[in-house]
């Protein structure tokens, strides 16, 4: 079914059912307005004459949607749109692999911004998707979809001669024929809650993708929402999406004779010659067009979704919430025109049953926000007009090879030189709760940046909180809970990690800080997973690695907090020969079992009592142990191992513990009333002081 974008037609489906095989089908297609060809009035039911572009068309009613094969569209639009409101009440749900519900193509402005921004009537007339009862078993599904630049011809429009007009009136038809939306977002889906339309126990043979690590038991790699077409503010609508500035009149006429400039004069379609054909008395579209419709008046801006529910069944496996490539700015939780759509989602979570998703009903290795590479000019290909790509072009190489970016306030730059190399961006607004087995809440990888601002709470095991990875960059700036609240078989607890940072990524938790597994975790060179809450607020139930861990050139700090050791033979906190940890704040380390100095880390090079960036220190494994203090919670700790070492003499007991503090420079040892334990083995040891074996008290009975 097709609905022509410049009629505004509005299709109210009553209680349809389509049913889609094979492949490469659509269900609801909008097809795109031609330039110079839709402004245009219309007289409605009220008797009141409008302008088409403060109008509204769309798709309505209730459509239920079953796609059996791969590779369909629910709703495809391309091309230049007018404002639409895509809304259903019917199930959509989908068998087959690698199909999509919503697909854009499409430049989506609210165009009756163009007539009178101050107009509460007209701006009213805001695109609008709301969508929800959506269902998908296959691999590769995707809910809401937004392309680059569209490969091969533009699409069709209403009128056959109305590419070659945009072509002579110098607009390259393809401008709009990118993911650019402007409009407001509510959409629901459930992805992997069973793996059939009809629960059957596996998914059909079009369902399931013959991928590594694909099975026919588990819907593999979907995604909810996902944007590519690099939309975020910086893009000019005017100028790299539609026609930019035209000349003057006066400048038009001073050029008549120069056919560089034919462009600006009226084109005639002659019957003789069946030709369009060049009046050098009159100015044509070209110039009328852009003067009449200033798109600067809707700048574009970030892709915003108000409204977020997506949750992943107990087959979900690998699926992505979220996901921006190629430079694009998602907002979730941001509703700027807040009219047709109100309000915004303060909470999402990726389990079917929130925080109370149990072990069993959980997905496996879901990820709620993920933002991977930059923005690219040379992939986009932005620009209205054949001359600006190349500038952008050209700009965007420029960049690549070493030139400086322009700053986004430089009105004189081009898009691309403000824009090449920016990375992917998604800033989750409401609180988040994770539900999935093994998860990721949020993930920058490639340059990818994911700023989450509200609370964010893992409640089954392995869950990452945030991944900086490939010099991607998260922050999280609420409070942050993984305790394995939902966890099952003890083997799987305490397995959390709150920042991971890895090869030149960065990972930063700002709030309070409550998980069971590790606090910061950096590896590879250039990364840094930071926890700098200073209101001493960060609590690290530590598993057997260690609270704190870097390793391969990887650096980790804690700015204050506490770290509980309650495991056997479990680290306080490990750096491997290269890794650098730093205690910037008050530390209490907590210990009910586990070692305090194993042998490997006897050495005082490995310790520093200020922090790596104090003046004259010369970073090493362990900074700022003066921050530190240790508290023995029960008689179980193991206070130093020793293996094969060189001669040792005993003595005494406050020498033993003073050689302790001296190796690992960290403020004080309270035992609390507790012994402790020390081990030296395949060596000599002499006893150099009266050691009195009735005397429960001395410090040698605990070696």
């Amino acid at each position: 079914m097709t609905n022509e974008t410049w009629r505004h037609g509005i299709l109210d489906l009553d209680n349809v059912t389509v049913n889609m095989y094979n492949s490469d089908n659509m269900g609801f297609y909008n097809m795109p307005v031609a330039r110079y060809t839709y402004k245009y009035w219309i007289i409605g039911d009220d008797g009141v004459r409008r302008e088409w572009r403060v109008l509204a068309g769309g798709f309505s009613g209730k459509a239920n949607v079953n796609m059996y094969g791969r590779n369909n569209s629910v709703y495809l639009t391309t091309g230049m749109s007018y404002m639409k409101h895509w809304e259903n009440q019917g199930l959509i749900q989908s068998d087959g692999a690698s199909n999509i519900v919503y697909s854009s193509f499409s430049y989506a402005p609210t165009l009756s911004k163009l007539i009178s921004p101050t107009d509460p009537g007209y701006l009213h007339n805001t695109n609008m998707i709301k969508l929800s009862n959506i269902k998908l078993y296959g691999d590769e599904n995707i809910g809401m979809y937004f392309g680059s630049r569209i490969k091969g011809n533009a699409a069709k429009v209403h009128m056959e001669g109305a590419n070659e007009l945009e072509s002579v009136y110098g607009y390259n038809n393809k401008a709009a024929h990118i993911g650019l939306y402007q409009g407001e977002i509510d959409f629901s889906a459930k992805i992997g809650e069973k793996l059939t339309i009809d629960n059957q126990n596996q998914q059909t043979a079009e369902g399931n993708l013959n991928n590594t690590g694909y099975t026919d038991k588990t819907v593999d790699g979907a995604v909810g929402i996902f944007s590519e077409s690099g939309q975020r503010v910086g893009i000019v609508a005017r100028g790299d999406v539609m026609e930019g500035v035209p000349p003057t009149v006066a400048e038009i006429n001073a050029h008549r004779t120069d056919p560089a400039w034919d462009r600006w004069f009226l084109y005639k379609w002659n019957n003789a010659t069946q030709r369009l054909e060049v009046d050098k008395n009159n100015i044509g579209p070209g110039y009328g067009f852009p003067m009449g419709n200033d798109f600067s008046k809707d700048p574009i801006h970030n892709l915003e979704v108000a409204k977020l529910d997506i949750r992943f069944g107990k087959y979900s496996k690998n699926g992505i919430m979220v996901l921006a490539k190629q430079g694009t700015v998602i907002d979730v939780g941001k509703n700027t025109s807040n009219y047709h759509i109100t309000g915004v989602s303060s909470d999402i979570t990726d389990g079917i049953n929130g925080a109370n998703t149990l072990e069993a009903d959980a997905s496996t290795g879901t990820i709620v926000a993920y933002a991977e590479g930059t923005w690219d000019q040379l992939k986009h290909r932005y620009g209205s007009e054949d001359a600006r790509i190349a500038q952008n072009d050209a700009d965007a190489v420029a960049i690549n090879n070493g030139a400086a970016r322009k700053a986004l306030t430089d009105t004189t730059a081009t898009t691309a030189a403000k824009l090449q190399g920016l990375g992917s961006e998604i800033n989750i607004n409401p609180n988040v709760v994770l539900a999935s087995k093994e998860g990721i809440a949020y993930m920058g990888d490639n340059q990818g940046i994911v700023n989450a601002m509200g609370t964010t709470e893992a409640v089954n095991y392995g869950s990452i909180i945030a991944y900086g990875k490939n010099k991607g960059i998260v922050t999280v700036n609420g409070a942050v809970k993984a305790e394995d609240k939902n966890t099952v078989s003890e083997a799987n607890k305490f397995k959390n990690i709150g920042a991971f940072a890895e090869t030149g990524g960065k990972a930063e938790l700002k709030g309070a800080v409550t998980i069971n597994g590790i606090g910061a975790f950096a590896k590879g060179a250039g990364s840094e997973a930071i926890l700098s809450s200073t209101n001493n607020d960060i609590v690290i139930n530590a598993g057997t690695v260690g609270g704190i861990v870097a390793t391969d050139n990887g650096y980790a700090k804690l700015n204050g907090g506490t770290i509980n050791v309650t495991k056997d033979n479990s680290r306080l906190f490990y750096a491997d020969a290269t890794g650098k940890i730093d205690f910037t704040g008050t530390t209490n380390i907590n210990v009910s079992k586990g070692i305090v100095l194993p042998h490997e880390e006897s050495n005082p090079a490995f310790y520093n009592s200020k922090v790596s960036t104090a003046t004259g220190v010369t970073p090493t494994k362990y900074n700022g142990m003066e921050n530190v203090t240790i508290n023995l919670l029960s008689d179980d700790v193991v206070l130093r191992t020793v293996d094969n070492h060189a001669p040792e003499t005993w003595t005494g007991g406050a020498n033993f513990e003073t050689n302790v503090k001296n190796i690992m420079k960290y403020s004080a040892l309270n035992k609390n009333g507790h012994t402790y334990k020390a081990y030296y083995t395949n060596g000599k040891f002499k006893i150099a002081t009266n050691i009195n074996l009735d005397d429960t008290t001395d410090i040698f009975l605990m070696v």
